[in-house]
């Protein structure tokens, strides 16, 4: 018998910060849902939701994801990239591609992220 070699492929491009980060979704699908982001980057994001919408969500759907950083609430766009497990956090869940606008946005957000896994609102 012979066992397959699981292997972690690695495909992705861009540096990613891993956190734990109550999110809202907004799905064609169904209202607001709150679900759990995992990591980001300023062009995506994982979110993670357990398996319990993957038959109503489907590759190129598009959503909205809220995240509430305390002082400000930020609405980003994105589509629906992949679904499935992520090896990285061995959860189920969506990868998340932000659109143009909210790819500038999300870049904001990526570098007010620090390194105990929190966003904070830089002061002015």
């Amino acid at each position: 018998m012979v066992l397959p070699i699981k292997k972690e492929i690695n495909r992705r491009r861009q540096e990613r910060k891993y956190f734990t980060h109550k999110v809202n979704w907004m799905h064609q699908a169904g209202s607001s849902v709150e679900l759990e982001a995992l990591d980001m980057s300023p062009w995506g994001i994982f979110v993670s939701d357990e398996g319990k919408m993957m038959r109503q969500v489907k590759n190129n759907d598009p959503v909205t994801i809220s995240i509430d950083i305390g002082k400000e609430k930020f609405d980003l766009r994105a589509k629906v990239r992949w679904s499935g497990t992520s090896v990285s956090h061995e959860k189920r869940g969506f990868g998340l591609e932000f659109d143009d606008q909210s790819k500038t946005l999300a870049e904001e957000l990526f570098l007010q992220h620090d390194e105990n896994g929190m966003f904070f609102v830089p002061e002015e």
